[in-house]
């Protein structure tokens, strides 16, 4: 379907773009019959057209937020630490708190994709973290992991056993 024309209030272009519009190859949109501005004139420099499956695989939504999953170790979760994060400008560090579970979402502000409808404003990345278990392949990292699991003797599980 092709996108219906609206008049943005806070835009100096006619059209806001939004996930889920093809328009690499229209150089005028129709709405019942109507001509609309053609693309070029109301955008020649679009910052992001993208399709729903790319957009799905890249975390990206209908907002100018963009989510992504990075992976840490479970020494970084535990204690700390920064690490690099892929985002649309580069490479960015990211703070990775102590103590840190999987799951857990981060944010790094103005990260995101520059506003379709506000000049000048961008939205954050939102990170997820994903924290990996080592795989103990030698004695010695199984012994260490033995001996932390005795100086942290915490059930994680305890709470579940108390909603049943």
């Amino acid at each position: 379907a092709l996108p219906v024309f609206e008049t943005a209030t806070a835009s100096s272009y006619p059209l806001a773009l939004r996930t889920g519009r093809t328009l690499t190859h229209f150089h005028g949109f129709y709405d019942h019959g109507r001509a609309l501005p053609s693309l070029a004139a109301a955008d020649p420099e679009p910052r992001l057209w993208i399709s729903p499956a790319d957009a799905a695989c890249r975390g990206l939504g209908d907002g100018d937020d963009i989510r992504i999953t990075v992976p840490v170790t479970a020494t970084e979760a535990a204690l700390g630490a920064k690490v690099d994060v892929p985002t649309i400008d580069g490479r960015a560090q990211l703070k990775i708190p102590p103590g840190t579970q999987s799951g857990q979402k981060l944010r790094l502000r103005e990260k995101g994709v520059p506003s379709a409808t506000k000049d000048g404003a961008r939205g954050d990345e939102i990170v997820e973290v994903k924290v990996t278990v080592p795989m103990p392949r030698d004695e010695k990292t199984k012994e260490l992991l033995r001996e932390l699991a005795k100086l942290n003797p915490e059930d994680p599980r305890a709470e579940l056993w108390k909603q049943i």
